[in-house]
């Protein structure tokens, strides 16, 4: 129930004229747009706007086998699936078993060698899954950032 003098409610019906109601509706919304469209976006991917579409960047296994054939030693391979850390430490180990063998401590060098070679190989196998999990946590990011 509505008490005399007051003034009528946005959205009740049976109050006010229906030209007041939709030029106050037209205006409401007008402004929400205007806000909405002034608003920063956070991480400057336009995820939050619920007409756009969200996009999960996809990295190609292909690609990441053209790498690890290239620069399999140099861990290029895990860079580009985004493991940095561990790239960091396959190339590292790498670098430091050539240095030990210009040292002139050949076996102990060749170990270290051998150890990335194995390293790299292992991960022709590890490669598809490490793969799935990049996809899955990209998914999982995006759809974190569409329903945030």
């Amino acid at each position: 129930m509505q008490q005399r003098g007051a003034a009528p409610s946005f959205g009740r019906k049976g109050h006010g004229s229906t030209s007041e109601m939709d030029a106050r509706r037209e205006a409401f919304i007008a402004a929400e747009r205007a806000r909405r469209q002034n608003e920063p976006d956070p991480d400057g991917l336009g995820l939050d706007t619920p007409s756009g579409p969200i996009y999960v960047p996809q990295k190609s296994l292909g690609t990441a086998y053209v790498l690890w054939f290239v620069a399999g030693p140099l861990g290029a391979h895990r860079f580009y699936l985004g493991l940095a850390s561990s790239g960091a430490v396959m190339i590292g180990l790498w670098v430091l078993s050539w240095v030990i063998m210009l040292q002139g401590m050949i076996l102990e060098g060749m170990v270290g060698l051998c150890g990335v070679g194995l390293w790299v190989l292992v991960d022709a196998f590890l490669m598809p899954s490490l793969h799935r999990q990049l996809s899955q946590n990209a998914r999982r990011a995006a759809t974190g950032r569409a329903f945030a």
